[in-house]
């Protein structure tokens, strides 16, 4: 079987059954018949693959993506193909629910991200995405200001806020290697982490980190 023939059946599973139970065991009896002829494909006919797939708004459904695109993406992956890692995070982003399907739990976005970026620090695509992932949870933590700043889903305590200066300190680099202008943003951030690490060196005499910064605390 060739990838034509490949996408073909797959799509025609997927478009043309419609009762759920009957797709289902369609799609799970064209997997299992793939994987008894030891069927593979090579990295540029998934991309191809993804890439008709995406283009004409067809589900990818687990069986393909666990049975037959991950392994070869994982695989070449743990040999540092910058292209294998861009494909699966292309995969993730256009459908979140794909990454809990992981056995593993190798692979998250944002481990892709870094491990792309280790490999092609100047990689625009990895880098627009890796700003945009940054400056969206930079803007989370300050979220629940003047309570506090977050780290993930708790307050962040002093350690963690020399972590997120440190994360700071490398979007700023990002930034300016895109051209791109988030000066206010890292100005507020920049005030707010360093302003919270101190306050929680002497919280006990203020009543909240409001009071902290309302009495010239920074």
């Amino acid at each position: 079987m060739d990838k034509e023939i490949f996408i073909k059946t797959y799509v025609e599973i997927e478009t043309q059954i419609f009762v759920k139970a009957d797709k289902n065991k369609l799609l799970n009896t064209f997997i299992t018949s793939l994987k008894s002829k030891n069927f593979s494909l090579s990295l540029n006919d998934i991309a191809d693959c993804i890439n008709y797939l995406q283009k004409e708004k067809i589900v990818i459904r687990q069986p393909l993506y666990l049975d037959v695109f991950y392994p070869i993406l994982t695989s070449e992956i743990d040999k540092s193909n910058i292209e294998a890692i861009k494909l699966l995070i292309r995969l993730i982003e256009s459908n979140s629910s794909l990454q809990k399907l992981q056995n593993d739990n190798k692979f998250s976005v944002w481990q892709l991200l870094q491990q792309g970026l280790k490999l092609s620090p100047n990689d625009k695509e990895l880098l627009k995405q890796y700003e945009e992932k940054q400056r969206s949870y930079f803007e989370y933590t300050l979220h629940e200001l003047p309570t506090g700043v977050l780290f993930d889903a708790n307050a962040a305590t002093i350690e963690e806020c020399e972590d997120l200066l440190k994360e700071l300190t490398k979007y700023k680099e990002v930034c300016e290697k895109l051209g791109v202008d988030n000066g206010e943003l890292t100005a507020k951030c920049t005030f707010y982490y360093s302003a919270y690490k101190i306050y929680l060196t002497v919280y006990k005499n203020y009543n909240g980190f409001g009071e902290y910064l309302d009495k010239g605390g920074s």
